[in-house]
């Protein structure tokens, strides 16, 4: 039917234990076609099996995969194949020192809210949640300055300046405004933004306690936070 053809091979069968026969080496090739309609092995893959344990308890650690960055990779898992390019995914950040806001056009630094939590917003104005997220954001800014949280909003895509901050002027955003300069995907990468709007909650000690919850879940992380610090 002119579409590629799969050729499965298991041999040297051993008996691993009583009526349990495996085959030792096993592999296939996958066929593809020139542009004159000849066949050719475009993958193969070979495996041949050294080692066998019976009814052994295995560590976690032998069933991770590490791929380099770049490499091709095809995914049969879920009955159907996937294939994509692959790329790390962002670091989590809690537990961690929230990372400097070198790579963002900010007057804020940290050493500015020193012993204060802090609460970043990673945003774009051009997507409704977004938006939403830091007018939320803004109704509770009475209530941040109470609990000495001081609060960052970080737009994470290409905007014109004048058109942001007539957006924040107009809706009345008292926060301090930054903006990400240079590379975008390499700045959202280093702050963990798996999405946006991304929010991350620090301690005072400006270590990450959460991050990537909804507006809604704010207060809920603020609490969680003021217990583990009386504990």
């Amino acid at each position: 039917n002119k579409k590629p053809r799969v050729e499965y091979w298991m041999l040297d069968y051993r008996e691993v234990r009583p009526d349990c026969w495996l085959p030792m080496i096993q592999g296939c090739d996958v066929y593809e076609k020139d542009i004159f309609g000849r066949s050719y092995v475009d993958v193969r893959t070979d495996l041949k099996i050294i080692d066998i344990r019976i009814n052994e308890l295995l560590s976690d650690e032998l069933f991770k995969m590490e791929f380099k960055e770049g490499v091709k990779v095809v995914d049969n898992r879920s009955g159907r194949t996937i294939t994509y390019t692959y790329r790390p995914g962002p670091p989590e950040l809690v537990g961690k020192v929230l990372p400097e806001f070198g790579d963002i056009n900010t007057s804020f630094a940290s050493e500015q809210a020193k012993d204060r939590r802090l609460l970043v917003c990673f945003w774009d104005m051009q997507q409704r949640p977004s938006r939403y997220c830091v007018r939320r954001l803004a109704e509770k800014a009475k209530d941040f300055t109470e609990k000495g949280i001081a609060v960052v909003c970080v737009h994470a895509s290409d905007v014109d300046e004048n058109t942001l901050y007539e957006w924040v002027k107009e809706y009345n955003i008292p926060f301090t405004i930054g903006m990400v300069r240079g590379d975008e995907e390499k700045t959202r990468f280093s702050w963990g933004v798996q999405s946006l709007p991304w929010l991350i909650l620090t301690d005072g000690n400006h270590i990450v306690t959460a991050e990537g919850f909804v507006v809604n879940e704010l207060d809920e992380k603020m609490v969680e936070v003021a217990l583990r610090k009386k504990q």
